[in-house]
């Protein structure tokens, strides 16, 4: 290559430009001067003028004359490049002479000081340079299109702090085009501010121009606003660019953290629900090893994440399910589909609990199950709720058909005791003391009769103050001699009294029934005992059944097993042994009517069921627990009595077979009663008249109305009911007697509006009753 230059070419003197290409181009080596700017306009100007060069053959090198350029954008820095590439690859010599000033140090910024070739041309082999010339432009362009292709934007400053060079990703965050942002201090085009508000700005780190003053490389969570207002988190890394141990510029990378900082508050949102969830959340892996639980779950189950992490999910089997139950939820969920139901588990204590579960398999992108999420949640208190509610229930329904066969019976109990007592009036010494046994067998069953009716609250008892440590002291006093010697009986009451309002003999058949339940409980454990042959009472000091009361003050009545408890004062009326126990499939069926685990003969099931039909008629409730092979605890719940006034005791007044000959009308829609009753008053001089329904009752009466004297009327009628009646012979005559005779207490919600008549006489009833309450009535009147 000839020495420069072999022809000059003068500058134009109008405006900034490149010199029109001379008429010879068979030199070698062209020369051209630029003036001014190399931007804009000028860049047109000077690629129109360097094309026709393009096709000159004999063209050895090209000299750009830079000495009065000023400034040059990336345009001018592209049409640079471009010409260096286009000449290079047609190994035409490319240089730059006389660069200075600020494009000096734009070439230095970008990085692109050793592609050009400044100056005179290096001495060596053409081939050698132009080999370096084509490595240093690919290196070049490699970092070029890097750049650009960058999601991050990168942005060079000058040291101060004016923009040289934006890549696209640049123009994106800071809405501007490269062109618009070249040249321009950074503060111009953006601003950025500190997480607590405050600006930031690159003036301090712009100032200190030595290495070993600042960091290379430094890092900031910064919120950029650009100049369309947009806000966004963006992380700046800014590096300083160094030359012979100068800071000759600045790079600043800008990342946009705005979804990244969404999705973070977004798990954290999500953190914190699952963290405060007022359900189980359980993660685990495929084979069901628990890889996260919330706190919920530690609450619920006792065991701590450190436990729980790591372990397989069949820790909490309870061993109520058995393996296909588990094995359908495996196989349902690792199809990928979601299974929901319920699961009795175990704590970490030993204790079981009701969950409600679902448990849903998580995916990959790739569609492969990954995760299954269990959410829990311990529901036992409503499982515990529904079974109190459904044996509610099933108690109502079967107190309804109690109160039906107690009715029935009753009645039947009437016949033969009004049978009893006429064949008692005709037969001897001899035969009446036979009669008198079957009597007190007929009293035996009407007192059954009446538990069944207490339970069924079908009768009401007479109600009034009653301190139940007095009754229950009569009571352990009565048991002491009929119970074995080997159990002691220890009471325990409060020394004030404990006043409820209820009826006294219900109270103390409440007591009695759970003592003698205990001695049952008892002696099942001795029997147990000796058919083992072991005579050492399992290390016991004794049995003991204790009978207390104590007093209490509800307010949450929640956390009690009885689904009506309300808040208020109550007694608690207990009995405590330390007996056989009952196992926990029985303790739900204890206070059924007729269910027993006595053998055949030594129990009729209406003790504990008796109990429960007075503590619900007394407005109170009974709670049982018991552990198996340690003893039971019966808990009555009564509520106290606000005022104590103890009743007047009356006198019990005498029955008897006494004559008349007046004419009773009687109405009951039981044959046999109203035979037995005719013939007991026939016998003793009285006229009687019959009705057996409600329609003949009324039609009878309307027509013979004036013989009527007194009125024995049953409420349980066909056709028209008792009360019906009732009303149509006060319409009929106000003055007549009626005596109400009823398997069912009058006083009962549903017979309230009954009115109208002077007495009532429950079945089952002797003759003698019947007779002497009519005549004492006829003889009041």
């Amino acid at each position: 290559m000839s020495e420069l230059p072999t022809q000059i070419v003068d500058p134009m003197t109008q405006g900034a430009g490149s010199d029109q290409v001379p008429e010879n181009y068979d030199s070698e080596t062209i020369v051209l001067s630029v003036l001014g700017e190399l931007r804009g306009q000028e860049v047109t100007s000077l690629k129109s003028r360097v094309e026709p060069l393009f096709e000159k053959t004999s063209l050895k090198n090209i000299v750009l004359n830079l000495e009065r350029v000023q400034n040059v954008d990336s345009e001018g820095l592209s049409l640079l490049l471009n010409l260096h590439r286009h000449f290079t690859e047609r190994e035409v010599g490319f240089r730059l002479i006389n660069v200075n000033g600020n494009v000096l140090h734009f070439l230095q910024v970008t990085n692109l000081i050793n592609l050009f070739e400044l100056g005179h041309p290096t001495e060596g082999p053409a081939t050698l340079i132009r080999k370096q010339r084509k490595a240093l432009w690919q290196s070049h362009a490699f970092t070029t299109q890097l750049l650009s292709a960058l999601g991050e934007a990168v942005l060079g400053l000058d040291l101060e702090g004016r923009i040289l060079f934006a890549n696209p990703a640049a123009e994106r965050i800071l809405c501007r085009d490269e062109s618009d942002l070249l040249g321009k201090p950074l503060t111009e085009c953006a601003s950025f501010s500190f997480t607590d508000g405050n600006s930031w700005c690159l003036r301090d780190i712009l100032s200190n121009h030595s290495r070993d003053q600042d960091p290379l490389v430094l890092r900031e969570d910064l919120t950029l606003t650009n100049r369309g207002g947009q806000c966004m988190e963006v992380e700046v890394v800014a590096t300083k660019i160094f030359q012979s141990g100068e800071a000759i510029g600045l790079v600043l990378g800008i990342q946009d953290h705005t979804k990244k900082k969404k999705a973070e508050e977004d798990l954290k949102l999500l953190a914190t629900a699952v963290g405060q969830s007022a359900d189980m959340i359980v993660v685990t892996d495929v084979n069901g090893v628990i890889e996260y639980v919330n706190p919920v779950f530690s609450q619920v189950t006792g065991y701590s994440p450190a436990d729980a992490v790591g372990k397989g999910i069949s820790m909490l089997k309870s061993g109520r399910h058995d393996s296909n139950f588990y094995r359908n939820i495996w196989e349902q969920i690792t199809q990928g589909q979601v299974w929901s139901g319920r699961i009795t588990n175990r704590r970490k204590d030993g204790g079981l609990y009701e969950e409600e579960s679902t448990i849903s398999p998580v995916f990959d992108n790739a569609g492969r199950i990954k995760n299954f999420v269990n959410i829990k949640r311990d529901v036992t208190k409503e499982v515990v709720q529904e079974r109190q509610i459904m044996e509610s229930q099933k108690m109502e329904a079967i107190a309804q058909l109690t109160g039906g066969i107690a009715h029935d019976f009753n009645n039947l109990l009437t016949t033969v005791m009004g049978n009893i007592g006429l064949a008692k009036r005709r037969a001897n010494n001899e035969v009446n003391s036979f009669l008198d046994n079957a009597e007190k067998a007929c009293l035996r069953g009407a007192s059954l009769i009446q538990q069944m009716l207490i339970y069924s609250r079908k009768t009401e008892s007479n109600k009034t103050t009653v301190d139940l440590p007095s009754i229950g002291k009569e009571v352990l006093a009565l048991a002491r001699e009929t119970i074995d010697r080997q159990i002691e009986l220890i009471p325990d009451f409060e020394d004030d009294g404990a006043y409820i309002e209820g009826d006294p003999g219900q109270i103390h058949q409440t007591i009695l029934n759970l003592i003698l339940n205990a001695r049952d409980a008892i002696d099942d454990h001795l029997f147990q005992e000796s058919q083992s042959g072991n005579d050492s009472m399992s290390g016991r000091q004794g049995f003991q059944i204790v009978v207390g009361t104590r007093k209490v003050s509800l307010t949450d009545c929640e956390k009690l097993e009885a689904p009506n408890a309300k808040p208020g004062n109550y007694a608690i009326l207990f009995v405590k042994d330390n007996g056989s126990g009952i196992a926990e499939e029985t303790l739900e069926h204890i206070f059924e009517p007729f269910f027993t685990t006595k053998e055949e003969g030594k129990g009729t099931g209406l003790g504990l069921a008796t109990v429960y039909g007075i503590a619900k008629n007394h407005g109170g409730w009974i709670e049982a627990s018991s552990v198996k092979n340690e003893g039971s605890i019966f808990e009555v719940y009564l509520p106290t009595s606000e005022s104590v006034e103890f009743p007047v005791e009356k006198k019990a007044e005498a029955d008897g077979f006494y004559e008349g000959t007046e004419t009773i009308f009687i109405v009951d829609d039981e044959v046999t009663i109203c035979e037995v009753a005719k013939a007991s008053f026939e016998t003793l001089g009285y006229k009687v008249i019959l009705a057996h329904d409600g329609v003949e009752a009324v039609e009878t009466f309307q027509s013979l109305q004036e013989r009527i004297e007194i009125v024995i009327l049953d409420l349980s009628l066909p056709k028209l009911s008792g009360r019906e009646v009732l009303k149509s012979i006060r319409r009929e005559r106000a003055d007549v007697p009626v005596i109400i005779s009823s398997g069912y207490n009058v006083t009962e919600p549903s017979e309230k509006e009954l009115n109208g008549y002077q007495s009532v006489i429950q079945k089952p009833y002797r003759a003698g009753q019947m007779i002497g309450e009519v005549r004492r009535i006829l003889d009041e009147q």
